[in-house]
């Protein structure tokens, strides 16, 4: 059995680790992440009590493989401003994972520019945001690196004969 003393420090380390949560809360930026970090409240706890007050689904976004076709249906701008990513689609069904899914607006401004009906579900906003980085990061690599291929290319057909215009045309200038 505990004594009042063990029971006194219990309730004020209770007390202090619920005064930081709420603090923590209170702030605008990286509040779920914090609370993980801090060890506050577990990430699969805090998801599922997302879910609870949103109404929704969770999805841990850290389990999840997006197609590479999805990708394009919401246009980066769109995912960014309004902190969701589409991770699967089923028919005319798209699974969108929203930090806020009582963001009426953004579901119906995305449904009317994708034509498909969403499914929201509730992820961290700073999973969705990790998610939007690996996706458009690698988007962009393989952009770029198409484009250094095509450069390439484009500089091995030119070759010597390429040189030769050039160096004719910078004598042709400075003349």
């Amino acid at each position: 059995m505990r004594d009042k003393a063990d029971e006194l420090r219990l309730k004020e380390f209770v007390a202090e680790r619920l005064g930081i949560a709420l603090e923590l809360i209170k702030e605008e930026d990286n509040w779920q992440r914090k609370l993980i970090d801090r060890k506050i409240v577990p990430e699969e706890k805090l998801l599922s009590i997302l879910s609870e007050f949103f109404g929704v689904p969770p999805v841990d976004l850290r389990e999840v493989e997006i197609p590479p076709e999805l990708i394009k249906i919401v246009p980066r701008s769109t995912a960014e401003k309004a902190v969701v990513v589409p991770f699967d689609r089923k028919g005319p069904t798209l699974k969108l994972a929203m930090a806020d899914p009582s963001d009426v607006q953004t579901r119906e401004r995305i449904r009317f520019t994708t034509g498909y009906r969403i499914q929201p579900f509730v992820a961290l906003d700073f999973r969705i945001k990790e998610k939007l980085e690996e996706i458009y990061g690698k988007a962009e690599e393989e952009f770029f690196s198409r484009l250094k291929k095509e450069l390439q290319r484009e500089s091995s057909l030119t070759g010597l004969e390429g040189i030769e215009d050039i160096t004719y045309s910078a004598q042709v200038v400075s003349l």
